[in-house]
């Protein structure tokens, strides 16, 4: 039983101890009766595990190291892009991680002052510029390049496309005056005529075509 301690030394009863039928659940309690549908709701808006978060993203394609990158602080911003262009989970995961460190590296910047220019919604501008063919997804990491270097947004996403014909005309040109060069040694000759005003997988279907 427990018992009270009284000034004259002496104790008085106040309640019995508890045994093991009153403890967990409450018997001076009614049981609360949670339904099932209740339950669920409850877990759908519990946050999941990091060892959940990874495997889901490993499902979307990225790899081990991009995973990692994700999780350091990046899922969020990687989540809202997602939603803005997903076509290509890989693309945006490196627009929020080893890009922005590349071209941290490249200017000479930290990753806060990239981040403070390659913000979020320049990302989204710029995959929305992707989305909508205004470029391709090769043209996204020299954009953000041309962004952190001072070049404004707008001005960056306005690249007047080469046309089939004239492209095709190029190449044919190229091949003729450098012959017996490698595929990929064609296509950087290509790539550094037009810089980033056609799309590379085209340029390497015409190339295949004129050197097969």
């Amino acid at each position: 039983e427990v018992r009270n301690a009284l000034p004259t030394g002496e104790t008085e009863f106040l309640r019995p101890m508890p045994g093991r039928a009153r403890m967990y659940p409450e018997t001076d309690l009614p049981l609360l009766k949670i339904s099932r549908e209740r339950e669920n709701n409850i877990k759908k808006d519990l946050p999941k595990l990091r060892n959940e978060i990874r495997d889901e993203l490993k499902k979307r394609g990225l790899s081990d190291e991009l995973v990692g990158l994700v999780l350091e602080g990046n899922l969020d911003e990687f989540e809202i892009l997602m939603k803005v262009y997903d076509k290509d989970s890989n693309l945006v995961a490196k627009m929020v991680t080893l890009w922005r460190q590349e071209v941290a590296s490249k200017e000479k910047k930290s990753f806060e002052e990239i981040k403070d220019i390659l913000t979020e919604n320049t990302l989204e501008e710029i995959l929305e510029a992707v989305k909508f063919g205004g470029i391709e997804k090769d043209d996204v990491k020299r954009v953000m390049t041309e962004v952190v270097s001072g070049k404004k947004i707008e001005d960056v996403l306005k690249v007047e496309k080469v046309s089939h014909d004239a492209l095709e005309e190029e190449i044919a040109k190229i091949v003729k005056e450098k012959p017996g060069l490698r595929p990929n040694a064609y296509m950087g000759l290509v790539m550094a005529k037009f810089k980033g005003k056609i799309d590379a997988k085209k340029a390497m279907e015409i190339l295949e075509r004129i050197t097969g």
